[in-house]
């Protein structure tokens, strides 16, 4: 809001702001070649900011993945936390020894 008043300062944090998530999503998309990129968290519900990412991803990229908001909005922190929550309910409970069961799942390692 600051940003949009012309405040000197908040227009330099908004800028770094969509200078860093651009970048960010530049470097996953290039990676990844994902087909859409999903914008979390408050920052998803600044048009102005989601605007500009978009529009970096559409003139950096041949293929520009689609960018859309993220459905959780705000609540992405308190969802993950309540499924990492369960995920170790189910383990400790389902295991004979008390402890958490070792998870399915496995860590990317990249080794050098």
């Amino acid at each position: 809001e600051r940003a949009a008043d012309g405040d000197p300062i908040a227009r330099e944090v908004v800028d770094a702001a969509v200078e860093a998530i651009a970048e960010a999503a530049l470097d996953v998309a290039a990676l990844l070649d994902p087909e859409v990129v999903v914008l979390g968290g408050g920052i998803a519900s600044v048009p102005e900011v989601f605007d500009r990412v978009d529009a970096l991803l559409r003139s950096t990229l041949p293929f520009p993945p689609r960018l859309v908001p993220s459905a959780l909005e705000g609540a992405a922190v308190l969802h993950g936390a309540v499924a990492l929550g369960l995920d170790l309910a189910r383990k400790t409970l389902g295991s004979t020894t008390g402890r958490p069961s070792r998870s399915r799942h496995r860590s990317l390692e990249l080794v050098s």
